[in-house]
């Protein structure tokens, strides 16, 4: 229940907060029933990783990874977190990690894979990766800035028209206000990508 809430958060674009406090109030009852268990931790630096609490967000998959430390979903969202603490060398282990043991990933695994190469100035690499995803679609946004820090004006725009598609009221201020990040310049370098795509 937990899990579904954040992803319900995450798709319906940060608008309802009131979703990340139930996965909060799901995710504690999680470590009430089983205080071994990683996943009720997982999803509580999930929680508090979009509410902007980036120190208990890191706190919270500590004991994740130290619960599962095989666990590839738990490693991989260890990854996110630690992408948006802007310690990308952590986040690169982790998700290389979870790529092992789970060869055939989901699409969020990629989506992080690209997050690290992109704000790490890998452009050619975060499009690689975005595009393995099965569904682009919540990557879009990304592949656009990638592509435009690439220099491929024309598959940035494709990439924007595609995103502005489905979510028409998109703009950066809204967006930036929204997005937990520890290192304000990774915001900038974000920003760039989005406005160098044609992003408002």
């Amino acid at each position: 229940m937990a899990r579904s809430y954040v992803i319900e958060w995450v798709l319906r674009s940060g608008a309802d907060h009131a979703l990340l406090d139930k996965a909060k109030l799901h995710a504690e009852r999680a470590i009430a029933l089983d205080p071994f268990d990683g996943n009720g931790y997982r999803e509580l630096g999930r929680a508090a990783l979009f509410v902007g609490e980036l120190d208990e967000s890191l706190r919270q998959f500590e004991r994740a990874e130290q619960y599962a430390p095989n666990h590839a979903d738990v490693l991989a969202d260890y990854a996110d977190t630690l992408t948006h603490n802007s310690d990308f060398p952590a986040a690169r282990q982790r998700i290389e990690a979870a790529l092992l043991l789970n060869p055939i990933p989901p699409d969020e695994y990629w989506w992080t894979l690209g997050g690290i190469n992109y704000f790490q100035g890998l452009w050619q690499d975060a499009m690689a990766a975005l595009q393995r995803m099965k569904n682009q679609e919540p990557a879009l946004r990304l592949l656009a800035a990638a592509a435009a820090m690439e220099g491929d004006k024309e598959l940035a725009r494709q990439y924007r028209l595609r995103a502005l598609s489905l979510q028409p009221d998109f703009t950066i201020a809204n967006w930036a206000r929204r997005l937990p990040m520890r290192d304000p310049a990774d915001v900038d370098l974000y920003i760039e990508g989005l406005r160098r795509a044609g992003f408002k």
